[in-house]
């Protein structure tokens, strides 16, 4: 039961940040508390080799008493009482919704707490990693075969390890992916917020969010993609709400989430710099939307203002790639590379690169989109157009089992 206190922890800091900020937005500050608690000890335990169950313990007693301090001193009871009753108020059709999403959770969640990590992912490095984490009390880099283990994200792992070490055994293994889909519904529901749609609106927002085929299938695994997709979701809504009432919290906030996205998944290195222009852009227009046209000094003003965007967003880099420090210390150490092995992806990057390879990747991954599992002919139809275009051997795709 000791494995309780990080979610304790944060339904505390839920709690205490909810009477003035709402329990979304609740949820999003704790989970980034969270995150950086366990990124921070981590770290330090790990420089001490006192990475064990009693200083993990230790560690989560004293920051659970500390939430507790908190919602005791900061807490109103009254104005979180109000919230409850505003969201009892949503029409019929919301609170079915709502229903039906809470118990596929739910039934997701009995599956992440029966069901052991079992993929082959979780096999071949992800639990790996942590049983030889919590054997050399330290999450240094050690001697292995399959390199995946030393250089790949491990913000997911780390949580996992000390979930692991509070319970003694890897029963809570899939609540970071599981907590990651619901947290994904949530902040689906705040973008629509942002975006100033009605409250039906963000509940069906969240129901998709969370209703994805693939979210429910990694909901209940030790998977990363779910954190990484919630990292880079707040984010995007925080940065947004930082552009429309800038404070030196919410920038730290946006940066802090950014670093989680990276030390989640290596797949934020992608994303990450294209939300981030598209920010930088939106950031850009809000803040010359009144502009005079034929002004003098049109154009420095338009600069000026649109530094209001660029610069913060330069902040928020150096923020989040200061919290993977630590990461691509040890990497740089082992492999000298901050953040892979080299040769270790290279099955996963074209030999050369020009405007026809380019042409060809964008055609073939649209293509996967395409496809239909009703009509095996549109199939057919859409791999033959392809070749006809680039060229290489006949593709025949078998028809279905049924035939």
């Amino acid at each position: 039961m000791l494995a309780v206190l990080p979610a304790l922890f944060v339904a505390l800091l839920v709690l205490a940040t909810a009477s003035r900020s709402g329990f979304r937005q609740g949820f999003v500050y704790a989970s980034v508390i969270h995150a950086l608690c366990v990124v921070c000890s981590t770290e330090f335990l790990s420089i001490l080799g006192w990475l064990t169950f009693e200083a993990v313990l230790a560690f989560w007693t004293a920051m659970t008493a500390l939430a507790a301090i908190w919602l005791w001193r900061h807490g109103d009871g009254e104005a979180l009482r109000r919230q409850l009753r505003t969201a009892t108020r949503c029409r019929p059709v919301a609170k079915i919704m709502l229903a039906a999403a809470a118990t596929m959770l739910a039934v997701v969640l009995v599956i992440a707490l029966v069901v052991p990590p079992n993929n082959w992912e979780s096999m071949a490095y992800r639990m790996m990693r942590v049983a030889m984490w919590i054997d050399q009390q330290s999450v240094a880099h050690y001697p292995t075969a399959y390199i995946h283990q030393l250089y790949y994200s491990p913000l997911v792992p780390w949580q996992a390890l000390h979930l692991q070490l509070l319970a003694d055994g890897d029963r809570f293994a899939n609540m970071p992916e599981w907590i990651a889909l619901a947290g994904c519904g949530v902040v689906a529901s705040l973008l629509a917020k942002e975006s100033g749609q009605r409250f039906s609106v963000q509940v069906a927002a969240a129901v998709v969010a969370v209703t994805l085929p693939m979210g429910i299938l990694q909901g209940s695994s030790t998977q990363a993609n779910l954190s990484n997709a919630y990292w880079l979701m707040s984010f995007f809504l925080l940065f947004i709400q930082y552009l429309r009432t800038p404070t030196r919290l919410k920038l730290v906030g946006c940066g802090l989430v950014l670093g989680f996205a990276l030390l989640s998944k290596p797949t934020a290195y992608v994303i990450a710099p294209a939300l981030g222009l598209v920010l930088v852009l939106y950031g850009f227009i809000q803040t010359n939307k009144r502009q005079c046209t034929g002004a003098p000094g049109l154009w420095h003003s338009h600069i000026k203002r649109g530094m209001f965007s660029v610069l913060p967003m330069a902040a928020v880099g150096v923020i989040a790639l200061t919290l993977n420090l630590g990461h691509y210390g040890r990497n740089w150490l082992l492999f000298e590379n901050p953040i892979s092995s080299p040769g270790a992806n290279s099955h996963h990057f074209n030999s050369h690169l020009d405007a026809g390879i380019l042409a060809s990747n964008l055609l073939w991954n649209a293509a996967l989109q395409w496809g239909t599992p009703t009509s095996h002919e549109f199939n057919q139809a859409v791999v033959n157009a392809l070749k006809a275009v680039f060229g290489g051997p006949e593709v025949v795709i078998p028809g279905r089992l049924n035939e």
